[in-house]
């Protein structure tokens, strides 16, 4: 039973990267360099708050790279949250 659970649990997390992937492609292509700067802005906030960044699974995503191995923090939380600062800026398309 725990197997299963951990299962569910990897598959939830991969289609929530597929889909935060899939927002963010879309940004780019709706809002071309408007949404970068955002980001940029974004990420210059993080960096003033949160010294783990280089943790977390989707700050990696978001600036365009690759999480490294044993990366395992999948967000940040509250207003320093990148997967809702992703949604709330593809909700506005």
């Amino acid at each position: 039973m725990q197997t299963r659970i951990l299962d569910l649990n990897r598959h939830q997390d991969t289609v929530r990267l597929i889909l935060f992937k899939a927002m963010l492609e879309e940004l780019y292509v709706e809002t071309d360099m408007e949404f970068h700067h955002e980001v940029l802005r974004f990420c210059h906030k993080l960096a003033q708050r949160e010294d783990c960044l280089k943790e977390c699974i989707l700050y990696h995503l978001l600036i365009g790279g690759s999480p490294p191995e044993g990366c395992e923090r999948y967000d940040l939380c509250g207003e320093y949250s990148i997967e809702r600062f992703v949604k709330e800026a593809w909700l506005s398309l």
